[in-house]
């Protein structure tokens, strides 16, 4: 006989947030303007640094120099990138890219265009 009660039930279900991370991987498709043809990045880590980790990979960015993610929306804004924003990423997003390597700051700069 099973004596579990009904909050015992509730407590062997999975969480919601073991279901988020558990979640399969996202595929987008980028591509700089000069491009004929989009690649595919696929994110198992929605995070900024899974995307930056992405990104430095398919434009041959060494790991150890720093980059910056922007996002440029339809209406010309500029804004910082944050892991909410690739959150929010789904599945086959396109986006057209521009990398910049800033030699002042040594850093580079991928901006996705919207």
């Amino acid at each position: 006989m099973n004596n579990a009660g009904p909050s015992d039930e509730l407590n062997d279900r999975p969480s919601k947030q073991a279901r988020i991370q558990s979640s399969r991987p996202v595929t987008i498709y980028v591509k700089k303007t000069e491009e004929r043809v989009y690649s595919a990045l696929c994110l198992t880590k929605f995070s900024l640094d899974g995307l930056k980790e992405e990104v430095a990979s398919k434009y041959a960015i060494p790991k150890n120099m720093p980059v910056k993610l922007y996002k440029r929306t339809r209406k010309g804004l500029l804004i910082h990138m944050d892991s909410r924003m690739v959150e929010q990423f789904q599945d086959e997003d396109d986006f057209l890219v521009e990398v910049n390597f800033q030699n002042k700051e040594g850093i580079f700069e991928v901006t996705f265009l919207y």
